[in-house]
């Protein structure tokens, strides 16, 4: 007999048939439909889209040359004035103080550096990538110690930007992705000292801020040099990295690149040179960005068409849908029967013919199963409350065979059990092991005093004592009687006396009270220790013997097992 939940759980309706076969044709139809349109709509606005952006991009191109251009001579009379207003004869310690006022007052620069006229730093101040890279090619190399290449370039860059003797601009390169315009100037000659420069970074968030402004309705903007060099871009597209030699031979008529030219996706690009420092201006804007007004209609349409497509291809799966929902309420039973969903019924008001007769079997059937399942829940109660029971009493019988009845401390029986794993555990790890016996001194004269229910209590109160005293990985059992005993592993002898220095001292110094007059009573305690060596008959007689020797000093002490004899000194 096949198993229910196997036979119902992923069942459902048919997904083929002449219903669903209609949906499908309707909503094909609906959407070849909107495609079509769609295609005519997003070509006529392609082509308008087009010519707008051979107006937009050579104007702003020319727009942001000419901000650009202003910006730079702004930053080069900026510099000339600097250096005009700083008196070269100033010492170094006062050129560093100037320079670093003149970098908190100003706004264009990222540092500033003096040289004199062997090209040597006389003081400089700044941050960031661009004015540690200048210190760094202006340092002062041995050919030893560095390459020859860095070598050559630095003694050129000191030589042209010491022997300046009018303002003027350059590039700063470093690398193959960034550049950075340095704007130098000679500071008034003295006779009392050799000439001095003044070299300033132009900060590249100033060139950034200004395309920015200039962006208007083009994606990005980049200014770089003749080499594709970075040297300050604003907008949504950034390049990873140099431009492409493509992107600075674009013209200054924008044309389409596909991804595998840009490496970035489908873009419209143009470029167009500012005829300073060799730079040009590109212009980049993504397919998205320069056709907004095509894919908004486009959009349009296909929404305007997907909406049509729903509506149609709700309408048609509803009347498909109408002869297979009833049919579907009853797949929906059986399978909330298979996931032991036994209290489902299916309604029978509004259902004529064989499907009444189904549902009426269904709910017949249900009644018997939620019946059957009621009793197999009654009886496997009744089971779990006697196994409940027996795994109790179980439980209880482990504890009674393992556990003292009076003072609930291991037995005798555990701990030699325990002790047997714990010396095989030793010829492992060599960690060591000692045990403790314990013995209450004068107990006989306790129980004769005091009664024999004042003696069990007295046992009581000092297991408490001795279970809160020991370490969580020693075990403590009662050994019989009046004695305890302890297994302290991975514990040398000189540690199992400090432990039992310890007990002997906590019950020596507590009061026990252990009949109705209340009144505190002393006990004390003889221990003796010894570790294990090679014998278990060994640990057990050396320790006996130390509480023998602890008994006759007078009890309420320690002993520790006496080493064994050589063989010489036996001799």
């Amino acid at each position: 007999m096949p198993n229910p939940q196997t036979t119902f759980r992923n069942v459902s309706l048919p997904r083929s048939g002449p219903g669903m076969r209609t949906v499908w044709l309707v909503f094909l139809s609906t959407f070849t439909t909107a495609a079509v349109m769609g295609c005519v709509a997003v070509y006529s606005w392609y082509v308008e889209a087009q010519t707008q952006i051979a107006e937009v991009h050579p104007a702003t191109l020319e727009w942001s040359a000419e901000s650009v251009v202003r910006r730079l001579d702004q930053a080069l009379d900026r510099a000339e004035r600097l250096a005009a207003t700083t008196n070269p004869a100033s010492s170094d310690a006062a050129l560093a103080a100037r320079s670093s006022e003149l970098l908190a007052a100003s706004s264009l620069f990222s540092g500033l550096v003096f040289l004199d006229a062997e090209g040597n730093v006389r003081a400089s101040d700044g941050r960031g990538i661009a004015y540690q890279q200048l210190l760094g090619i202006l340092e002062p190399k041995h050919a030893i110690d560095s390459e020859l290449f860095d070598v050559m370039e630095g003694v050129q860059l000191r030589r042209e930007l010491a022997g300046v003797r009018s303002a003027l601009m350059r590039l700063l390169s470093h690398g193959d992705d960034r550049a950075w315009v340095i704007l130098s100037a000679p500071l008034p000659r003295t006779r009392s000292r050799a000439a001095t420069t003044l070299h300033a970074l132009l900060r590249s968030d100033v060139l950034a801020d200004q395309l920015h402004l200039d962006l208007l309705a083009v994606g990005g903007l980049h200014l770089a040099d003749k080499e594709g060099r970075i040297i300050a871009l604003a907008g949504e597209v950034s390049p990873d990295g140099p431009l492409p030699s493509e992107a600075l031979r674009a013209g200054a008529i924008p044309h389409l690149e596909v991804p595998w030219t840009t490496g970035i996706g489908w873009t419209v690009r143009s470029a167009l040179p500012i005829g300073m420092l060799d730079l040009s201006i590109t212009a980049e804007q993504p397919v998205l960005l320069a056709f907004t007004p095509m894919l908004i209609a486009a959009s349009w349409i296909l929404a305007a068409g997907a909406v049509l497509g729903a509506a149609f291809t709700l309408l048609a799966s509803l009347l498909a849908m109408s002869s297979t929902r009833r049919l579907q309420v009853l797949f929906d039973g059986f399978r909330a029967l298979a996931k032991d969903d036994f209290e489902t019924r299916l309604p029978q008001e509004h259902v004529r013919g064989q499907i009444q007769h189904l549902y009426r079997g269904f709910n017949a059937a249900a009644d018997h199963l939620a019946k059957v399942r009621g009793q197999a829940l009654a009886n496997v109660e009744v089971l779990s409350k006697q196994n409940l029971g027996f795994q109790k009493h179980h439980e209880h019988l482990s504890k009674l065979s393992i556990t003292d009845g009076l003072t609930d401390l291991h037995n005798h029986r555990y701990f030699q059990d325990q002790l047997s794993k714990e010396i095989k555990r030793l010829t492992r790890t060599h960690e060591g092991l000692s045990i403790l016996i314990l013995d209450i001194d004068d107990f006989k004269k306790l129980n004769d005093t005091f009664g024999h229910a004042a003696g069990d209590e007295f046992l009581k109160q000092l297991a408490r004592i001795l279970t809160e005293s020991v370490r969580a990985t020693d075990l403590l059992a009662r050994y019989g009687g009046e004695e305890f005993v302890v297994i302290a592993t991975g514990t040398k002898l000189a540690g199992a006396q400090l432990l039992a220095e310890k007990l002997r001292t906590k019950i020596a110094e507590t009061s026990f009270i252990v009949d109705e007059s209340m009144r505190p009573q002393r006990v004390t305690v003889s221990i003796g220790v010894s570790e294990y060596v090679h014998s278990r008959t060994g640990l057990f007689t050396s320790a006996d013997a130390a509480l023998y020797r602890a008994k006759a000093a007078g009890k309420n002490c320690v002993m520790t097992a006496e080493p064994p004899e050589s063989p010489e000194s036996s001799a």
